[in-house]
């Protein structure tokens, strides 16, 4: 493996993202501080002392060049050196006492991938190179019943099927989890330079990933662009996308927080609790699989608003209405909350009974977005995602290019 470019090289931008003196993360060692010079031998001959390999070495510039480079491995070795002589790659020690003589190293990207209310969401490499997201608690507030459920949800899904769609947990310590993660999120993935193949994929591992929580007796409740990322084969083809982020993972049926997701993520009755209760304490609601529906059904039609018109699963007659009704989520005065609510509960109410009604379905995926548009979410009726999941699956020869 030779030497590499100096940090002056324009062909790699660096990633944004700060650890910061408040985070929770408190890394083993800093890798620029433990060599003498920075290059790719002498990187690769430190880290080995951590059992990260020279194949796992080259496997993080491979993911790094496709994900954020130019879509080869030099590009993402580039980028991980200049990260380096930047201080911004650390190795911490996640999953095991660390005081015990064998722990599970991490490689970990000052890379912010996400950031909510409750965590921040870092890149992050196992010892085999494998992509991690290394999530930092920002508080404890029922960090206990939130792993409880996790671990178990972990465990119920572990021999099934749909489970290529979720991001499984790979180890914790306290204010930490590492979890299983892709590429890019669908909020910054170019979803324009993929085939139809490709895109119809990461649409079906959505209601795949659904499908995997809600047999189980779960819901996701924070279901958006930001909280899937892309799955890519070897030759940098995506093949799907995995759902991230389960710390509002809650059971069917329970009461639990209702503003939870971004405000045109939220189903009308969501809508209606937070809009009923000015305090947010009292803002709870019963958990129902039809709201994460409602969410992918956002989802899928944000995502294909970014496709050229003549390429798009969804006809113009139903991305007319989302454009409106997404403008009705977002009036002049966005500051005020009861206002943004207000919008988009006239514009909901002024519906009979579905988001898409009396538009006619004119492309493949129009008959899969109206169904999972019904302003009452929680119809008794209303087809599950295991059934729109087949549903997709039946129409999946069709897809070409």
């Amino acid at each position: 493996m030779s030497a590499c470019s100096s940090s002056t090289d324009s062909s790699v931008t660096p990633m944004e993202g700060y650890l910061g003196e408040s985070s929770i993360l408190r890394p083993y060692f800093n890798l620029k501080d433990s060599l003498p010079y920075v290059n790719a031998k002498s990187i690769q001959i430190k880290l080995e002392e951590y059992q990260i390999t020279k194949l796992a070495l080259e496997k993080i510039y491979t993911y790094l060049g496709t994900s954020f480079g130019n879509g080869d491995m030099a590009s993402g070795r580039r980028l991980f050196i200049k990260l380096v002589k930047s201080e911004e790659i650390w190795v911490e020690r996640i999953g095991l006492d660390k005081q015990r003589a064998r722990d599970k190293f991490y490689i970990i990207c000052d890379k912010v991938l996400g950031e909510g209310t409750n965590n921040t969401l870092h890149l992050g490499f196992s010892r085999k190179g494998t992509a991690r997201a290394i999530t930092e608690k920002k508080v404890s507030v029922n960090d206990f019943n939130s792993m409880r459920l996790i671990q178990e949800f972990n465990e119920a899904i572990k021999d099934d099927p749909l489970r290529f769609a979720i991001s499984r947990l790979k180890g914790s310590e306290e204010g930490l989890q590492v979890s299983e993660l892709g590429g890019e999120n669908l909020l910054e993935l170019k979803i324009n330079k993929l085939s139809q193949k490709e895109r119809f994929q990461i649409h079906k591992s959505s209601i795949a990933g659904l499908a995997c929580i809600h047999s189980h007796g779960f819901v996701h409740r924070d279901l958006k662009s930001n909280n899937e990322v892309v799955v890519r084969n070897e030759e940098g083809k995506v093949i799907g996308a995995k759902i991230i982020d389960f710390d509002t993972l809650e059971k069917i049926n329970k009461r639990a927080f209702a503003e939870v997701t971004y405000q045109d993520y939220r189903s009308l009755d969501i809508l209606k609790i937070c809009m009923n209760h000015h305090n947010p304490v009292q803002r709870r609601i019963t958990t129902h699989p039809g709201d994460d529906l409602w969410a992918a059904m956002i989802t899928i039609c944000k995502l294909e608003k970014k496709v050229d018109k003549d390429k798009r699963f969804i006809s113009g007659g139903f991305m007319k209405r989302f454009s409106e009704y997404q403008k009705a989520c977002k009036p002049d005065n966005d500051q005020d909350e009861q206002l943004r609510y207000a919008g988009q509960y006239l514009f909901l109410m002024s519906l009979k009974s579905n988001l898409f009604e009396d538009i006619k379905s004119k492309s493949i995926l129009d008959p899969l977005i109206r169904e999972m548009a019904f302003k009452d979410v929680r119809k008794a009726d209303s087809m599950k995602a295991e059934e729109l999941l087949e549903w997709m699956s039946s129409i999946e020869e069709g897809i070409s290019g």
